[in-house]
């Protein structure tokens, strides 16, 4: 999240030459001294030496100041409410109180008790990053993934900051015993990345490998992806990435087929795709299938090695010596250093009875 979200209203350093109490004043004004002195009187009188913060912090910008101010200490939490409450009622037009009220809640762990007080700081400070951003914070988490967004829009985090803290919620759930895991908490904080920035096809791949992996939720993870091809009309990635969870999960050629034939139409020139049409197709026993796919490969791409090489290697597993030979020189020529190549070839002149010449690929794939 980064310090535009925890400084954002005070840059500012101690003016030089004075003591601290004129300082504050000077950076702060009379308003949040108010409120600070009142809630530092409900906490600290009852006690004898509370460790409050070190006043140094107080230049880190407005949640800190609200920690610091409000001295959360080992202790003190059960006060916090009153402390709060008189401090609105000493200044009710100030946010921060309401903001330090909301965090602390949220805290807590209440996002429904949170919500109406950050939202009064909101309303009361429309520019306040940070009131915007734990307001968000209090929304996802009761699952108003809208209003979660449009708050972060309003602050300065970042979906990688979100990505992160889904990460946390991945790993904690996965340290929970039992099978009744509750994977929640992650899935909303990578929805919300996605929502902060769907032009990116990696939080979308994110999301999709997170149902993938944690919850094992094939159809959710083929949804997502479905949903990024929406999103984003004009990339093959996600045609690409849901043809392999096709293929893996389901063993559905057709539909991983389908998928492939959406991305080389917006991708000619993606080779991977082709191949990967072929390999599926070789699987289900389709030859015909998979040479096509590979013969459409080298029209865009005549010179690519690796498409001879397949071709070749299909050929000769169809016991079509003289095609097979043709294309394995091919591939060889583009990419003489390549064992395999050299090897396969030799392969394919034995077949035909050129000794000479299987004798010299074969050698030349054992000084590679």
């Amino acid at each position: 999240m980064g310090e535009g979200i925890l400084a954002e209203s005070d840059r500012r350093r101690r003016p030089a030459g004075r003591r601290w109490p004129q300082a504050a004043i000077t950076r702060w004004g009379s308003r949040e001294l108010k409120w600070l002195l009142v809630v530092g009187a409900v906490l600290v009188v009852p006690w004898v030496g509370p460790r409050i913060l070190s006043l140094a912090s107080f230049n880190r910008g407005e949640v800190a100041r609200v920690k610091a101010g409000l001295g959360l200490t080992v202790g003190v939490h059960e006060r916090m409410p009153r402390a709060y409450q008189m401090a609105i009622a000493a200044d009710p037009g100030n946010y921060l109180p309401y903001l330090g009220y909301g965090h602390w809640l949220l805290d807590r762990g209440d996002p429904p008790a949170a919500v109406p007080w950050l939202e009064q700081a909101v309303a009361l400070n429309p520019s306040s990053r940070v009131a915007h951003f734990f307001l968000g914070i209090a929304s996802l988490e009761q699952g108003q993934m809208e209003r979660a967004t449009a708050q972060f829009r309003q602050s300065d985090v970042r979906a990688g900051y979100l990505m992160s803290r889904a990460w946390q919620e991945v790993l904690q759930t996965r340290e929970q015993a039992g099978p009744d895991r509750d994977w929640t908490p992650a899935e909303r904080y990578y929805q919300a990345a996605v929502a902060l920035q769907p032009e990116s096809f990696a939080l979308w791949s994110y999301l999709a490998n997170f149902y993938v992996y944690s919850p094992r939720d094939y159809e959710r993870a083929l949804t997502t992806l479905r949903a990024a091809a929406e999103a984003l009309p004009a990339s093959p990635e996600p045609h690409q990435r849901a043809a392999r969870l096709l293929w893996d999960q389901w063993r559905d050629a057709r539909g991983a087929v389908a998928e492939l034939e959406a991305a080389v139409r917006l991708d000619p020139g993606d080779i991977g795709s082709y191949l990967l049409a072929a390999d599926i197709l070789l699987k289900e026993r389709d030859v015909s299938g998979a040479e096509g796919w590979l013969r459409r490969a080298l029209s865009v791409a005549p010179r690519n090695p690796e498409v001879h090489f397949r071709l070749g290697d299909l050929y000769l597993d169809q016991e079509r010596a003289p095609q097979a030979i043709r294309e394995l020189q091919a591939a060889t020529a583009g990419a003489p250093g390549e064992a395999s190549y050299q090897a396969r070839l030799a392969e394919a002149l034995q077949t035909m009875g050129l000794q000479a010449d299987a004798i010299q690929a074969a050698e030349r794939a054992a000084a590679l």
